[in-house]
């Protein structure tokens, strides 16, 4: 689907339509580009793709390129943390990482509603104001940790995403 959406960027940049395809030099600046963006160093030829010709690429000799180049993405360990964070959905750990976090928001929030509850609270004298537990002070910390953390993540590793 992904390579679909760049073949219509494609067609729509140059003025092309579906049918007659995009002009090859066209194809090879962009594909030039793309290349230069993912880092990776190949020397890329779009005239090996024109199977018919005709000085255009069309959708099915896009699909043999898109098949044989096997453009990949690497990302830097910065980038792949900022990505887990950021968007959950696309990994496992991702989603395992935001979970975390949500329970960790429930946590503090009941830790701290359930702190406020006449019998979850001692008094050191009897004229001393009721203090509650230290359970739930050490809850707490744990939990603003665990958000500071997170927070300080996703800001430092946020400075070495790609802007394309």
């Amino acid at each position: 689907i992904f390579f679909r959406k760049v073949y219509s960027k494609l067609v729509e940049k140059n003025n092309a339509s579906e049918v007659t395809g995009v002009p090859l030099i066209c194809l090879q600046r962009s594909m030039c580009r793309l290349c230069k963006v993912l880092h990776d160093s190949r020397n890329f030829d779009a005239k090996q793709y024109d199977l018919n010709a005709d000085g255009t690429v069309g959708w099915w000799e896009f699909c043999i390129l898109w098949k044989e180049e096997q453009f990949t993405t690497r990302l830097s360990v910065a980038e792949r943390i900022y990505m887990t964070l950021e968007d959950p959905h696309r990994s496992l750990l991702g989603k395992i990482t935001s979970i975390l976090v949500l329970c960790a928001i429930l946590v503090s929030a009941g830790s701290f509603i359930v702190s406020t509850m006449p019998n979850m609270k001692y008094q050191e004298c009897a004229e001393c104001e009721p203090q509650p537990f230290e359970e739930f002070e050490l809850v707490d910390t744990v939990c603003v940790m665990l958000f500071t953390f997170e927070y300080v993540l996703r800001l430092v590793t946020a400075a070495f995403m790609r802007s394309e």
